[in-house]
C-alpha cells in the first residue's frame, strides 16, 4: 500500500513537473519545474525498480543534479546577459538529454532500469529540455544551429554504429533511444511537430514496452537460444516501428520532419533519411539472429503472445498522425 502511495507521488510530481515547465513563463520557473520533474522520476524509479538497481537510480540523480546546480548559478550570475545564459541554457539541455558525445553515461544506465523506467528516460524526461531548447533556439544565432545540428549528426551516428553489434536489449532501446533524440532535435524549428513526434514515439515506444513485459523480456536479455519466430518478429517489428518503419505512425511523423529539414538543409534531410534505413537493416539482423539464436529469456519457454495486438496497435498509431 506504501509503495504503491509513493509511486503514484513520483508520477504526480513527474506530470506536475510536465505541466509547469510547460506552462512556465521565465527561466527560472522553467528551472524549478524541470528539477521538480526529476524528483519525481527518481521517487518511482527508486519505489520500482529492485534494490539492487538503484545504484543506477542514484547515479542517474547526480548527474542530472550537477547539471542542473551548474545551471542555475548562471541563471543568478547572468540574469540580465539573456544571450550568456540562453546560449549556456541550451548547452547544458543537450548535455542533459544525453546527446552525443555526452551520451557513455546514460547508454550505461538503460539496462540497469526496468521497462517503465527506460520508457520514462526515453519520453517524459526528454519533454521539457527538447521544449526549452526548441523555444530559446529561436533567440540564439547561428552557431547554435550549427550546434545542434552536430549533436544530431553525432547521435545519429553513434547510435548506428553502436547498434550494429549490440546484443543487449537495454543498450539496443538506448541506442535507440539516442537515435530518435537526434530526430527530435532536429524538429525544434516547429513546437507543434516536436510535441506530436514526442507522442507518437511515447505511444510506439509504450506499445513495445507493453508487448516486452508480457513476454517477461528481460532488458538484460543478450543474444542466445530461444528461436521463437514469434519472438523474432515482435523484437524486429517493435524495434523498427521506432526507427520509422511503414505503415507505422513514426514513419508518417519522420517523414514530415524530412519534408521540414529538406527545404531548410538538403544534406541534413537525406542524412536522417538513409540513417533510418541503417536502422531497419540493423534491426533485420536481431530478428535473423533470433531466428536462429535468439535472446536469452531466463526461464522463458513462450511462443511470443500478444504479436498480434502490438501490430494492430502500431498500426493504429498511424491513424493518431492522420
Amino acid at each position: 500500500m506504501m509503495k504503491n502511495f509513493i509511486s503514484f507521488s513520483g508520477v504526480g510530481l513527474l506530470f506536475l513537473g510536465l505541466l509547469g515547465g510547460l506552462g512556465g513563463v521565465d527561466l527560472f520557473q522553467y528551472w524549478i519545474f524541470l528539477e521538480l520533474n526529476l524528483a519525481g522520476f527518481i521517487v518511482y524509479a527508486c519505489v520500482e525498480d529492485s534494490f539492487k538497481l538503484k545504484g543506477g537510480v542514484f547515479e542517474y540523480f547526480l548527474i542530472q543534479s550537477f547539471y542542473s546546480s551548474f545551471l542555475l548559478m548562471v541563471l543568478l550570475h547572468f540574469p540580465l546577459l539573456y544571450q550568456v545564459a540562453y546560449s549556456v541554457t541550451v548547452s547544458i539541455l543537450l548535455i542533459k538529454l544525453g546527446v552525443a558525445p555526452f551520451h557513455g553515461w546514460l547508454i550505461s544506465l538503460f539496462p540497469q532500469f526496468s521497462w517503465e523506467c527506460i520508457l520514462m528516460l526515453s519520453i517524459t524526461q526528454k519533454v521539457l529540455p527538447l521544449y526549452g531548447i526548441s523555444v530559446l533556439r529561436s533567440f540564439l544565432g547561428v552557431w547554435m544551429f550549427g550546434l545542434i545540428m552536430i549533436s544530431v549528426i553525432l547521435s545519429v551516428l553513434i547510435s548506428v554504429s553502436f547498434s550494429f553489434n549490440e546484443r543487449m536489449l537495454g543498450k539496443v532501446l538506448g541506442f535507440s533511444s539516442l537515435f530518435n533524440q537526434g530526430w527530435l532535435l532536429s524538429s525544434t524549428t516547429d513546437l507543434s511537430l516536436l510535441m506530436f513526434f514526442l507522442i507518437l514515439y511515447g505511444v510506439s515506444l509504450g506499445i513495445f514496452v507493453w508487448w516486452g513485459k508480457s513476454n517477461s523480456l528481460k532488458v538484460t536479455s543478450m543474444s542466445g537460444s530461444s528461436g521463437s519466430p514469434a519472438i523474432a518478429a515482435g523484437l524486429f517489428l517493435g524495434l523498427a516501428s521506432l526507427a520509422g518503419l511503414p505503415p507505422f505512425g513514426l514513419f508518417f511523423c519522420k517523414a514530415h520532419v524530412l519534408g521540414l529539414l529538406l527545404s531548410e538543409s538538403f544534406f541534413m534531410g537525406v542524412f536522417l533519411a538513409l540513417s533510418s534505413v541503417s536502422m531497419l537493416l540493423i534491426y533485420s539482423r536481431i530478428f535473423m539472429s533470433e531466428i536462429s539464436g535468439g535472446w536469452k529469456l531466463r526461464g522463458y519457454g513462450g511462443q511470443g503472445s500478444g504479436l498480434s495486438m502490438m501490430v494492430s496497435m502500431l498500426g493504429f498509431s498511424s491513424f493518431m498522425f492522420i
